[in-house]
């Protein structure tokens, strides 16, 4: 899914990869941003992990989406 491939009616995406790159984010958030007549929106779940590694992996990903400027919906509340 992360490079080469074209999926534009794709409305909802799990990213539990749990990697630290913010190019392959970028490549994942990408097939849900192709446009579609069928859809407005797209929706991601990104997992959030706990562990001692990719903690720091999965704050990189959430600054990352801030910095993006798309919508975060924090379900940890």
């Amino acid at each position: 899914v992360k490079r080469g491939k074209n999926f534009p009616a794709l409305k909802y995406i799990l990213n539990a990869a749990g990697g630290d790159s913010q190019e392959t984010v970028s490549q994942i958030m990408g097939r849900g941003e192709r446009t579609h007549s069928s859809k407005t929106k797209f929706y991601i779940d990104d997992l959030y992990d706990e562990g001692k590694y990719l903690k720091r992996h999965s704050k990189h990903r959430i600054n990352y989406y801030k910095k993006e400027e798309f919508t975060i919906i924090n379900l940890l509340k």
